[in-house]
């Protein structure tokens, strides 16, 4: 998983935002199937992941108002 910080994540425009949501959620939903099959070992992992979705979400619904 690559963090960016919220300081190059500002500086995106709504359209990119959306597109690393994507991104997250994707990435989020193949530690989960990873998680489910037992094969993850780095359990923190979906937290984290869990954590950039809703920056990046926060910084959506910012950007639209």
């Amino acid at each position: 998983m690559s963090q960016k910080t919220i300081a190059d994540l500002k500086a995106l425009d709504a359209d990119a935002l959306k597109s690393e949501l994507e991104n997250a959620c994707k990435e989020h939903f193949e530690l989960s199937l990873k998680h489910k099959a037992g094969s993850l070992k780095q359990t923190h992992l979906i937290r984290a992941s869990r954590r950039q979705i809703a920056r990046l979400n926060t910084l959506i619904h910012a950007k639209r108002s």
